[in-house]
């Protein structure tokens, strides 16, 4: 079987890099500032709005954004001196932006404390599983006791859960106190499939894609927290299973040189990504539908970064189409005009007639 090759190029965000796969990456909003308390007793710790820049692509259905964030959980350490502790462990934060988040019980700011806190989201239906490095004694409660990792298993998930991670800290001041601000980063990578028909217009040639499949998508990944303000860009992942990501968004099989998309799904972006998918394409002729063909592509990517989103794009035209060969243009060829034949005598009579006076 012809086997379709996709490569894959990056389009960061800010770099505004490109691959042949399309990859457009999500924005994120830095917010590094302390937070300060008062000295007033019993002032309670509250989470402020949570930022979460909008995708520059199109969003899939299932991400979370600013608008719909509606839990996430917070691990919090307290450290004064050589003193440490931990007052939030994977506490649920419940709200919206608009309304507000809440927790309970509250936890208070105690002035010349230092605290950090740690937010991943989504809370309720989480795949994700994270681990502080509060074991040991002579980080805990610092910020390097949140470098940690998490563990995320994308196969339960059915690749349809999008994760976000945040970290904030604070010291307490002689000021009035603030809500802690979150600027959530997405965790995983979104990814589409795009198939266009490089047929020549007015070739009536139309195609539709169907069942689109990554057989071999990483199943459970970990990622490093460690040594970086942010979540390392890639995951170590093991084992692997089958997504589905359907067929194309045009129900009618699409004409020369339009374009047609499945679905976005979330993947564990890994170093040196290597995907093997199937796919099948019906062609039609001037609307007779002729051929049902199934096809295998690779696609490799070598850089395959969190919170970014990749379009795996394929042109389908006459090399590619078919499993064997490539389909012949209809062509014409004169073999021949014939030949005239000789004249024939052909006796004429001429009526004369006569008019009368």
């Amino acid at each position: 079987m012809q086997q379709l090759i996709l490569l894959a190029n990056n389009k960061y965000q800010t770099m505004k890099k490109t691959l042949f796969i399309t990859l457009a990456s999500i924005a994120l909003v830095s917010c590094s500032q302390d937070e300060t308390v008062a000295t007033m007793d019993r002032v309670a710790i509250e989470f402020d709005k949570v930022f979460i820049e909008n995708s520059t692509s199109s969003r899939a259905a299932t991400d979370i954004t600013s608008a719909n964030l509606t839990d996430f959980a917070v691990y919090g350490s307290v450290v004064k001196g050589e003193q440490k502790g931990n007052i939030f462990n994977k506490q649920k934060v419940s709200g919206t932006q608009a309304g507000g988040y809440t927790y309970s019980p509250a936890q208070y700011w105690i002035p010349g404390a230092e605290y950090h806190f740690t937010a991943i989201a989504p809370f309720e239906g989480a795949k994700w599983t994270y681990t502080c490095l509060k074991e040991d004694e002579s980080t805990y409660g610092t910020r390097q006791a949140h470098y940690g990792t998490i563990t995320f298993d994308n196969a339960t998930a059915l690749a349809e859960q999008d994760l976000l991670w945040a970290y904030q800290s604070a010291s307490t001041m002689q000021t009035t106190p603030d809500a802690v601000k979150f600027s959530f980063q997405h965790l995983l990578s979104r990814a589409k499939f795009t198939f266009v028909n490089d047929f020549a217009e007015g070739s009536n040639i139309s195609l539709k894609v169907k069942g689109v499949t990554i057989n071999d998508a990483h199943a459970l990944g970990t990622l490093a927290l460690n040594g970086t303000e942010a979540p390392a860009e890639q995951w170590t992942a093991t084992g692997t299973f089958t997504k589905v990501f359907g067929d194309t968004n045009l129900e009618a099989p699409q004409a020369p040189k339009v374009a047609a998309s499945t679905a976005h799904y979330y993947l564990l972006p890994v170093a040196n990504a290597e995907y093997h998918i199937e796919f099948t394409i019906e062609l039609s002729q001037a609307g007779v539908k002729l051929q049902e063909i199934k096809k295998t592509a690779t696609i490799l990517i070598s850089d395959m970064k969190r919170g970014f989103s990749y379009d795996f794009k394929a042109k389908l035209n006459a090399n590619n189409t078919m499993n064997e060969g490539s389909l012949e243009a209809i062509e014409f060829k004169v073999t021949g005009v014939e030949d005239w034949k000789d004249y024939t005598n052909v006796d004429a009579n001429i009526n004369t007639q006569t008019s009368g006076n």
